[in-house]
C-alpha cells in the first residue's frame, strides 16, 4: 500500500501551487498542511510502523508542524509570532528525537554540534547588522530555534547519509530524508527574512526571490518528504 503515498504527494504539490498562486489565505494554507500530516499517519498506520518509535516521533512532528502553521500568525509576550516558533522549535525537537533512535549519536557527534551552535550564532549576528534584520524582541527566541533547526538538519543528514552508506536499507528514501532536511532549513531561512527581513524578496542577478513562496514550496516540500521517511 505504500505506492498510495503518491497520490499525497501529488495533493501537496496541487495544494501547494494553489497556496501560492490561487488562494494564500489561512484556509488554503491548513488544507495545504493537513496533506503531509494525513500522509503521515496513513503511512504509521500501515505496515505496522506504530510500533517504532522513530516512525512515531516523526508523526509527532509532522503535528506540532501543523499547529504551528496556524499559531505562527498570533504574538505573545511582544515578540512576533512566538506561540508558531515554540511549535515549531518542538517539531524540530521531536525530529532529533526521531533521528536519535534511529541511527544513535555517538559522544564525537554530539562534540561536533557546538562549533555549529557557534556559527548560527555568529550568523544572526551578521544578519542583524549586515542585512539589517529586525526580530522585533523575538530574537532570543529566534537564536535558540535557528540552533535547534541547525541540529535538526545536521543529524537528519547523519542518519540518511548513514542508512545510505550501511546498506539494507531504502537508499532511496535515506536520500529522500537528507533532502528534507536540507529543505526544512532554507525554508525556515526564507520565513525568518519574510517576517524580519527587509523587503518581502531579495534580488538574485536579473531575477527576484520571492521569500514567501521560497518557503511555501521547501516547507511544503520538506514535510511531505519527511512522512516519506518514515518508510526507512
Amino acid at each position: 500500500m505504500e505506492y498510495l503515498y503518491f497520490i499525497f504527494f501529488a495533493a501537496e504539490v496541487i495544494c501547494t501551487y494553489l497556496y501560492m498562486y490561487k488562494n494564500c489565505g489561512m484556509k488554503m494554507k491548513m488544507i495545504t498542511a493537513s496533506v503531509f500530516l494525513t500522509a503521515g499517519l496513513f503511512l504509521l498506520l500501515t505496515g505496522q510502523r506504530y510500533t517504532s518509535h522513530y516512525c512515531c516521533l516523526l508523526f509527532a512532528g509532522l503535528a506540532a508542524s501543523f499547529i504551528g502553521d496556524y499559531v505562527i500568525k498570533f504574538n505573545a509576550f511582544g515578540m512576533k509570532g512566538l506561540p508558531g516558533i515554540i511549535s515549531f522549535a518542538i517539531a524540530h525537537i521531536l525530529y532529533i528525537s526521531a533521528f536519535a533512535v534511529r541511527v544513535p549519536p555517538t559522544k564525537e557527534t554530539l562534540w561536533l554540534l557546538i562549533p555549529w551552535a557557534g556559527i548560527v550564532a555568529f550568523f544572526a549576528w551578521l544578519g542583524v547588522k549586515k542585512i539589517k534584520i529586525d526580530f522585533q524582541g523575538a530574537g532570543p527566541a529566534v537564536l535558540v530555534y535557528a540552533i535547534i533547526i541547525t541540529v535538526m538538519m545536521l543529524l537528519g543528514l547523519r542518519t540518511g547519509l548513514t542508512l545510505a552508506v550501511q546498506g539494507g536499507v531504502k537508499t532511496l528514501q535515506a536520500i529522500v530524508l537528507c533532502i528534507a532536511v536540507v529543505s526544512f532549513f532554507a525554508s525556515d531561512c526564507g520565513v525568518c527574512m519574510q517576517m524580519f527581513g527587509p523587503a518581502p524578496d531579495a534580488k538574485i542577478g536579473k531575477r527576484k526571490l520571492n521569500f514567501d513562496r521560497f518557503s511555501s514550496v521547501t516547507y511544503f516540500g520538506a514535510q511531505i518528504l519527511l512522512a516519506a521517511s518514515m518508510m526507512l
